[in-house]
């Protein structure tokens, strides 16, 4: 696996258990390894979660965009 396609895992997996546990915190549900996270209050811990989401958004968005100037 290159780095290119690590890269895209990461981002992809950032997105999507951030906005699973955006989603899940909405309904009263956390999930186990944010559990410390959500201890430190609501505001904190969607802020945290929503920068995560917009986070791997970017990460896939770079990753996926042809840069090399030939």
């Amino acid at each position: 696996m290159d780095k290119r396609a690590a890269g895209l895992l990461l981002g992809f997996l950032l997105f999507v258990i951030s906005l699973l546990s955006i989603i899940l915190s909405l309904v009263g549900v956390s999930l186990t390894f944010l559990k410390p996270l959500d201890d430190l209050g609501f505001l904190f811990s969607t802020t945290v979660k929503g920068l995560m989401l917009f986070g791997g958004i970017i990460l896939v968005y770079i990753l996926q965009t042809n840069n090399k100037n030939y």
